[in-house]
């Protein structure tokens, strides 16, 4: 009988270990894949399930969602600085990219257009300090303003640029949930 018992229990192994082989490899695949699902449950982009992919930074427009870490020890412009985390991954448009225009006035953000026009980027909540006011800010090279539209997210407004240092990759949204 314990032979038998002993006979299963090295049947049952062997037929595990292939399946233990497969796990492994598939989570190693993982760890160096640039490929990541990440999930977002704050309002300031929509909620949903994100695909992003590490390290893949095209040409950036206004409307991409992009995955950056945002740390207290960034290689960021010191008079940026306000509001001190410990790292953290955020999804936000590139609302304002390298050589383009800000304006900060109040809780007002704007991008202001080559002709001179202003565009309204978002109005902010009264209930964080807000970076200070700045008047036809240029963005540096390395830096991109990041953000959302909505009034209480936590981004470029409360927080600074961020350094292209701390960019990860572009983020799409696979699913969107309320």
């Amino acid at each position: 009988m314990n032979l038998t018992l002993k006979t299963r229990v090295n049947n049952v192994a062997r037929g595990l270990v292939p399946y233990a082989i497969i796990a492994f490899l598939l989570g190693l695949a993982w760890e160096v894949s640039p490929f990541r699902i990440g999930i977002n449950a704050t309002p300031s982009v929509p909620k949903g399930v994100y695909f992003y992919m590490k390290d893949h930074l095209p040409s950036l427009s206004h409307e991409d969602y992009v995955l950056f870490e945002y740390f207290p020890h960034a290689p960021y412009d010191e008079s940026f600085d306000r509001i001190r985390l410990t790292s953290t991954s955020f999804v936000k448009h590139p609302l304002g990219l390298p050589g383009e225009v800000i304006d900060v006035d109040g809780s007002s953000f704007y991008r202001v257009e080559k002709d001179g026009g202003r565009t309204l980027l978002s109005i902010a909540s009264t209930e964080m300090p807000l970076i200070q006011s700045y008047e036809n800010l240029i963005i540096p090279n390395d830096y991109i303003f990041m953000g959302s539209d909505n009034p209480r997210g936590f981004d470029s407004r409360y927080f600074g640029l961020v350094h292209k240092s701390q960019l990860i990759g572009k983020a799409w949204l696979l699913w969107q949930f309320e």
